[in-house]
C-alpha cells in the first residue's frame, strides 16, 4: 500500500468565506496481485459563514477507481480470467452548523460516500 495526500485548507475569498481543495492518490497492493487497486480523489469544499453562529459547507469529491477482478463465469466461458476494470464515483456534500451556544453544536450533514476496499 502506497500513496499521498496534497491539500490546501482555509484559502481565504472574503470575510466569511473560505475555500479548501486537494485530492489524494492511493494504492492497495501490486498489479500482479490479484487483489490491486489504484484511486485518485480530488476534492473541492466551500465554507460560508452565514452568521457568526451559523456556517454552511458545501463540497464535491471525484473519485477515480481502477481494480483487478475476476471476469464472471458465464463470460469467459468457464474460465478465471482478470480483468482491469474502473469506477468513477461523484460524492457530493452539505454540512449546516448551528453553535446556539458556545458549548453547544448542532449540525446537519448530507452526503454521499464511496469507500474503498481496504488492504
Amino acid at each position: 500500500m502506497a500513496g499521498g495526500i496534497l491539500e490546501y485548507r482555509g484559502l481565504k475569498l472574503g470575510e466569511d468565506h473560505s475555500l479548501s481543495f486537494g485530492g489524494f492518490y492511493r494504492t492497495l497492493g501490486t498489479r500482479s496481485n490479484k487483489d490491486d487497486t489504484e484511486a485518485y480523489s480530488p476534492y473541492l469544499q466551500d465554507v460560508w459563514s452565514l452568521s457568526p453562529k451559523i456556517d454552511l459547507t458545501l463540497g464535491l469529491r471525484f473519485y477515480y477507481v481502477e481494480k483487478n477482478r475476476y471476469e464472471s463465469w458465464a463470460a469467459t466461458g468457464g474460465s478465471r480470467r482478470m480483468k482491469r476494470k474502473n469506477e468513477r464515483h461523484w460524492c457530493p456534500k452539505m454540512h449546516l452548523e448551528y453553535r446556539p451556544t458556545p458549548y453547544t453544536t448542532v449540525c446537519l450533514s448530507i452526503s454521499r460516500a464511496y469507500r474503498l476496499p481496504t488492504p
